[in-house]
């Protein structure tokens, strides 16, 4: 199940050359569904949306030459370090993420004033979005990140839905564990699940 969500202020060339990506790493063409804005001010958003089994099945093999290739340089902020990544999504390997990473960069390029998002879906109204950062290597480092820990938001999520009605929010902390937020009913503030940061370990091993 692959859907490009797209708002109606958005042209069709914006996207072109992200479906065109999508088609050739999922095989298959992306469901488009249509956001209509009501109003100049609303929010404007591309987003690409795909169940666990997809994701894990385009990216995962990918991704893990990718982690184990930043697992090398045994550092803390590793994911911050823009060369580091760069020679990391360079590596064998690693071609479906960077490939995706590169064509969502670029999207996020032409739309400086749109947000360009993943996310995970477990049906056709339930699902949790991540907003993208502006770079090829941040939006490479996001990926992974939410790729490995696709299963447990999967896993959240689920529960989630049983329980509220509420927009669930995901979002990506500074050391890289993933936020899962949203609000009680009759509450004010928010709720949070932390998902923690892939494990990494040094030496790649």
């Amino acid at each position: 199940m692959l859907t490009l969500e797209i708002t109606s202020d958005i042209p069709d060339d914006a996207t072109a050359d992200l479906e065109a990506e999508l088609v050739a790493l999922f095989d298959a063409p992306p469901k488009r569904r249509g956001m209509v804005l009501l109003s100049g001010t609303a929010p404007s958003w591309v987003s690409v949306l795909a169940d666990l089994v997809s994701w894990q099945t385009v990216l995962k093999a990918s991704v893990l030459v990718f982690c184990r290739e930043i697992a090398k340089y045994a550092a803390g902020d590793v994911w911050k370090n823009t060369s580091k990544v760069a020679a990391a999504l360079k590596t064998v390997g690693v071609e479906a993420l960077r490939k995706l990473a590169s064509a969502l960069a670029r999207t996020r390029a032409r739309l400086p004033k749109s947000s360009v998002q993943i996310g995970l879906s477990l049906d056709d109204l339930t699902n949790v979005q991540l907003s993208l950062p502006d770079t090829e290597e941040q939006i490479g480092v996001t990926l992974a990140i939410f790729v490995c820990k696709a299963e447990e938001i999967n896993e959240t999520l689920t529960g989630l839905a049983t329980r509220t009605s509420a927009p669930i929010h995901l979002s990506l902390g500074e050391d890289g564990e993933l936020l899962v937020s949203w609000l009680k009913a009759g509450e004010a503030s928010w709720s949070t699940i932390r998902i923690s940061p892939p494990d990494l370990e040094p030496g790649g091993k």
